[in-house]
């Protein structure tokens, strides 16, 4: 195994937790309570591996027919759960096949 990924792997973790302990204590709640009802493990997962891209907070997408867009860090947030979904899928559908 390669020393330095289990480096970036653990402090990934690290921020994980700290980030975590932040919401939850602005939501009122405990982190087990906000990481088990409140944050999908895809975002756990990317953020982990430092492939969470979150951009600025204060950019909004443009309209799109009429309705508000949404900003770009829902954007990034859909991107990510429709790829998790995806790799879901066919992960599932590989396990099918093997059988």
């Amino acid at each position: 195994m390669n020393p330095g990924y289990t480096e970036n792997i653990a402090e990934g973790k690290s921020r994980m937790v700290t980030a975590i302990a932040q919401v939850a204590q602005r939501l009122g709640n405990t982190p087990a309570v906000c990481r088990a009802c409140y944050v999908h493990p895809a975002v756990i997962d990317a953020f982990v591996a430092g492939n969470l891209k979150v951009p600025p907070a204060s950019t909004r997408a443009p309209r799109r027919s009429g309705k508000a867009g949404l900003s770009l860090q829902e954007r990034a947030l859909q991107r990510l759960l429709i790829r998790y979904e995806r790799s879901a899928a066919q992960n599932a559908g590989s396990a099918r096949t093997r059988r």
